[in-house]
C-alpha cells in the first residue's frame, strides 16, 4: 500500500529532507544512525512509517492475548503516536503524511483483520495472497508513473507475498519445534535470498551476475523470485526443520511428538461447536 499510494501522488517530501546535521552533544558513536532516521528520499506522501507502525502495533495490540485489550491498545496508540510526531519533527515529513499515513495504516489494519480471519479461525494464505496482489497492484502504478525504484520495492512485496502463500497453502498449519541450530541455519538461510534482492534493487545486476543489462526489468525479474524464495523458506523452515530432526516422533520434552497444531485445530473447532451449540439457545431466549 506504501509504494503504491506514494508512487500514485509522488508528492515529495519537506525541503532539506535529504539532508541532516548531527547535533554536537550526540556521541560521535551515533552519528551515523542520526542521519539514517533524520534523512529521508524519496516521495513523503503517506508516511510509510505511520502506515507500517500503525500495522505492526496495532496489530499486535488486537490479536496478542496480554494483559487487557484497552491497555494494549492506548500503549500501540502512545507508539505510534511518537513515530509519527517524529517524522514531523524530523523534517522528514509534512503533518498530513503522518496523519493520513495513520488512516491508511488502521484501514489496512481492519482489511487484512477481515481476509485473514474467519471466525475463530486464521487464514494467513489469505492474507499473503492480499498482500502479493496488492505489491502487483503497485508495482503497475509505479511503472505508469515511471518510478524505477518503487517498481522493485512493489515486486519485492508481491513476490514475498505470493511465496508465502504458496507454501502456507503446501503445509497449512503445521508446526514444529526449530531448536537452537535450526533458528541459526535458518536465518542464514532465509538472509541469502533477502541479502541478494537487496544488492540486485540498490547495487544492480551488473555488480551481482555481470552478464545481463542492468535494466529494471531484468532487476525485477531478479528480486521477484528471490523474495519469493525468502518469505518461502521463512514460512516453511519450521517444518523443513521438524522433518529433519534425529528423533521425528519425539519432543524435546519426552511428549509422543503430537503436534501443536493438532492441539491449536482442535481447541478452535471446539470453540467453533460451542458457538453453533449456542445460537440456537439464544434464538429461543430472543
Amino acid at each position: 500500500m506504501t509504494v503504491g499510494l506514494k508512487s500514485l501522488f509522488a508528492f515529495p517530501r519537506p525541503p532539506g529532507a535529504g539532508e541532516a546535521v548531527v547535533p554536537a552533544w550526540l556521541p560521535g558513536a551515533l552519528g551515523g544512525a542520526y542521519v539514517d532516521a533524520a534523512t529521508g528520499d524519496g516521495f513523503g506522501f503517506p508516511s510509510g512509517h505511520a502506515i507500517g507502525s500503525t500495522m505492526v502495533y496495532g496489530g499486535l495490540a488486537t490479536f496478542l492475548d496480554v494483559g487487557r485489550r484497552r491497555t494494549r491498545l492506548r500503549v500501540a496508540g502512545a507508539v505510534v503516536a511518537l513515530v509519527a510526531l517524529t517524522r514531523v519533527v524530523l523534517g522528514v515529513h509534512y503533518v498530513a503524511d503522518v496523519i493520513v499515513g495513520v488512516a491508511v495504516g488502521l484501514g489496512g489494519l481492519l482489511l487484512f483483520q477481515r481476509v485473514a480471519r474467519s471466525g475463530f479461525r486464521p487464514h494467513p494464505d489469505r492474507a499473503f495472497f492480499l498482500a502479493g496482489g496488492l505489491g502487483v497492484v503497485a508495482a503497475a502504478v509505479a511503472a505508469a508513473g515511471g518510478h524505477a525504484v518503487e517498481v522493485l520495492e512493489a515486486g519485492i512485496v508481491a513476490g514475498g507475498g505470493f511465496g508465502g502463500y504458496a507454501v502456507w497453502r503446501f503445509r497449512g498449519t503445521e508446526s514444529a519445534r526449530v531448536g537452537a541450530v535450526g533458528a541459526v541455519v535458518g536465518a542464514a538461510a532465509v538472509a541469502a535470498p533477502f541479502g541478494a534482492a537487496y544488492l540486485v534493487a540498490s547495487a544492480g545486476l551488473p555488480y551481482v551476475f555481470g552478464v545481463v543489462p542492468d535494466t529494471t526489468p531484468f532487476r525485477l525479474l531478479t528480486v521477484v523470485p528471490l523474495s519469493f524464495a525468502g518469505v518461502a523458506l521463512v514460512v516453511g523452515w519450521p517444518t523443513v526443520a521438524g522433518r529433519t530432526r534425529e528423533d521425528g516422533t519425539l519432543g524435546d520434552d519426552g511428549s509422543d511428538g503430537e503436534s501443536e497444531a493438532d492441539t491449536v485445530s482442535d481447541l478452535i473447532s471446539e470453540a467453533e461447536s460451542t458457538e453453533r451449540d449456542a445460537e440456537p439457545t439464544a434464538d429461543r431466549t430472543g
